[in-house]
């Protein structure tokens, strides 16, 4: 019975980081596909975009000379471009 359990708990660990890695490999995919979006609407272009990886607490500053964030900060897609074009 203990063997089944430590085999589970291992397949469980190796499947969650696998999940993980497609997951992050997805988002990747996803922020890149914005490049060249536009809506002519709101008259606005994706003129470039990049996955930006999370950040652990204590490792990013909100300005120069305040102290680290306390918090970590979840990967996101940081988007640039155009409006008004």
């Amino acid at each position: 019975m203990r063997v089944t359990g430590v085999a589970l708990l291992g397949l469980l660990l190796v499947g969650g980081v696998a999940g993980e890695r497609l997951a992050a490999r997805k988002a990747g995919d996803d922020c890149a596909a914005l490049v060249g979006f536009r809506d002519a609407r709101l008259r606005l272009e994706v003129t470039a975009a990049e996955q930006v990886p999370a950040a652990a607490p204590g490792t990013v500053r909100a300005q120069p000379y305040l102290p680290p964030l306390s918090v970590g900060l979840p990967a996101y897609c940081k988007v640039s471009g155009r409006i008004d074009t």
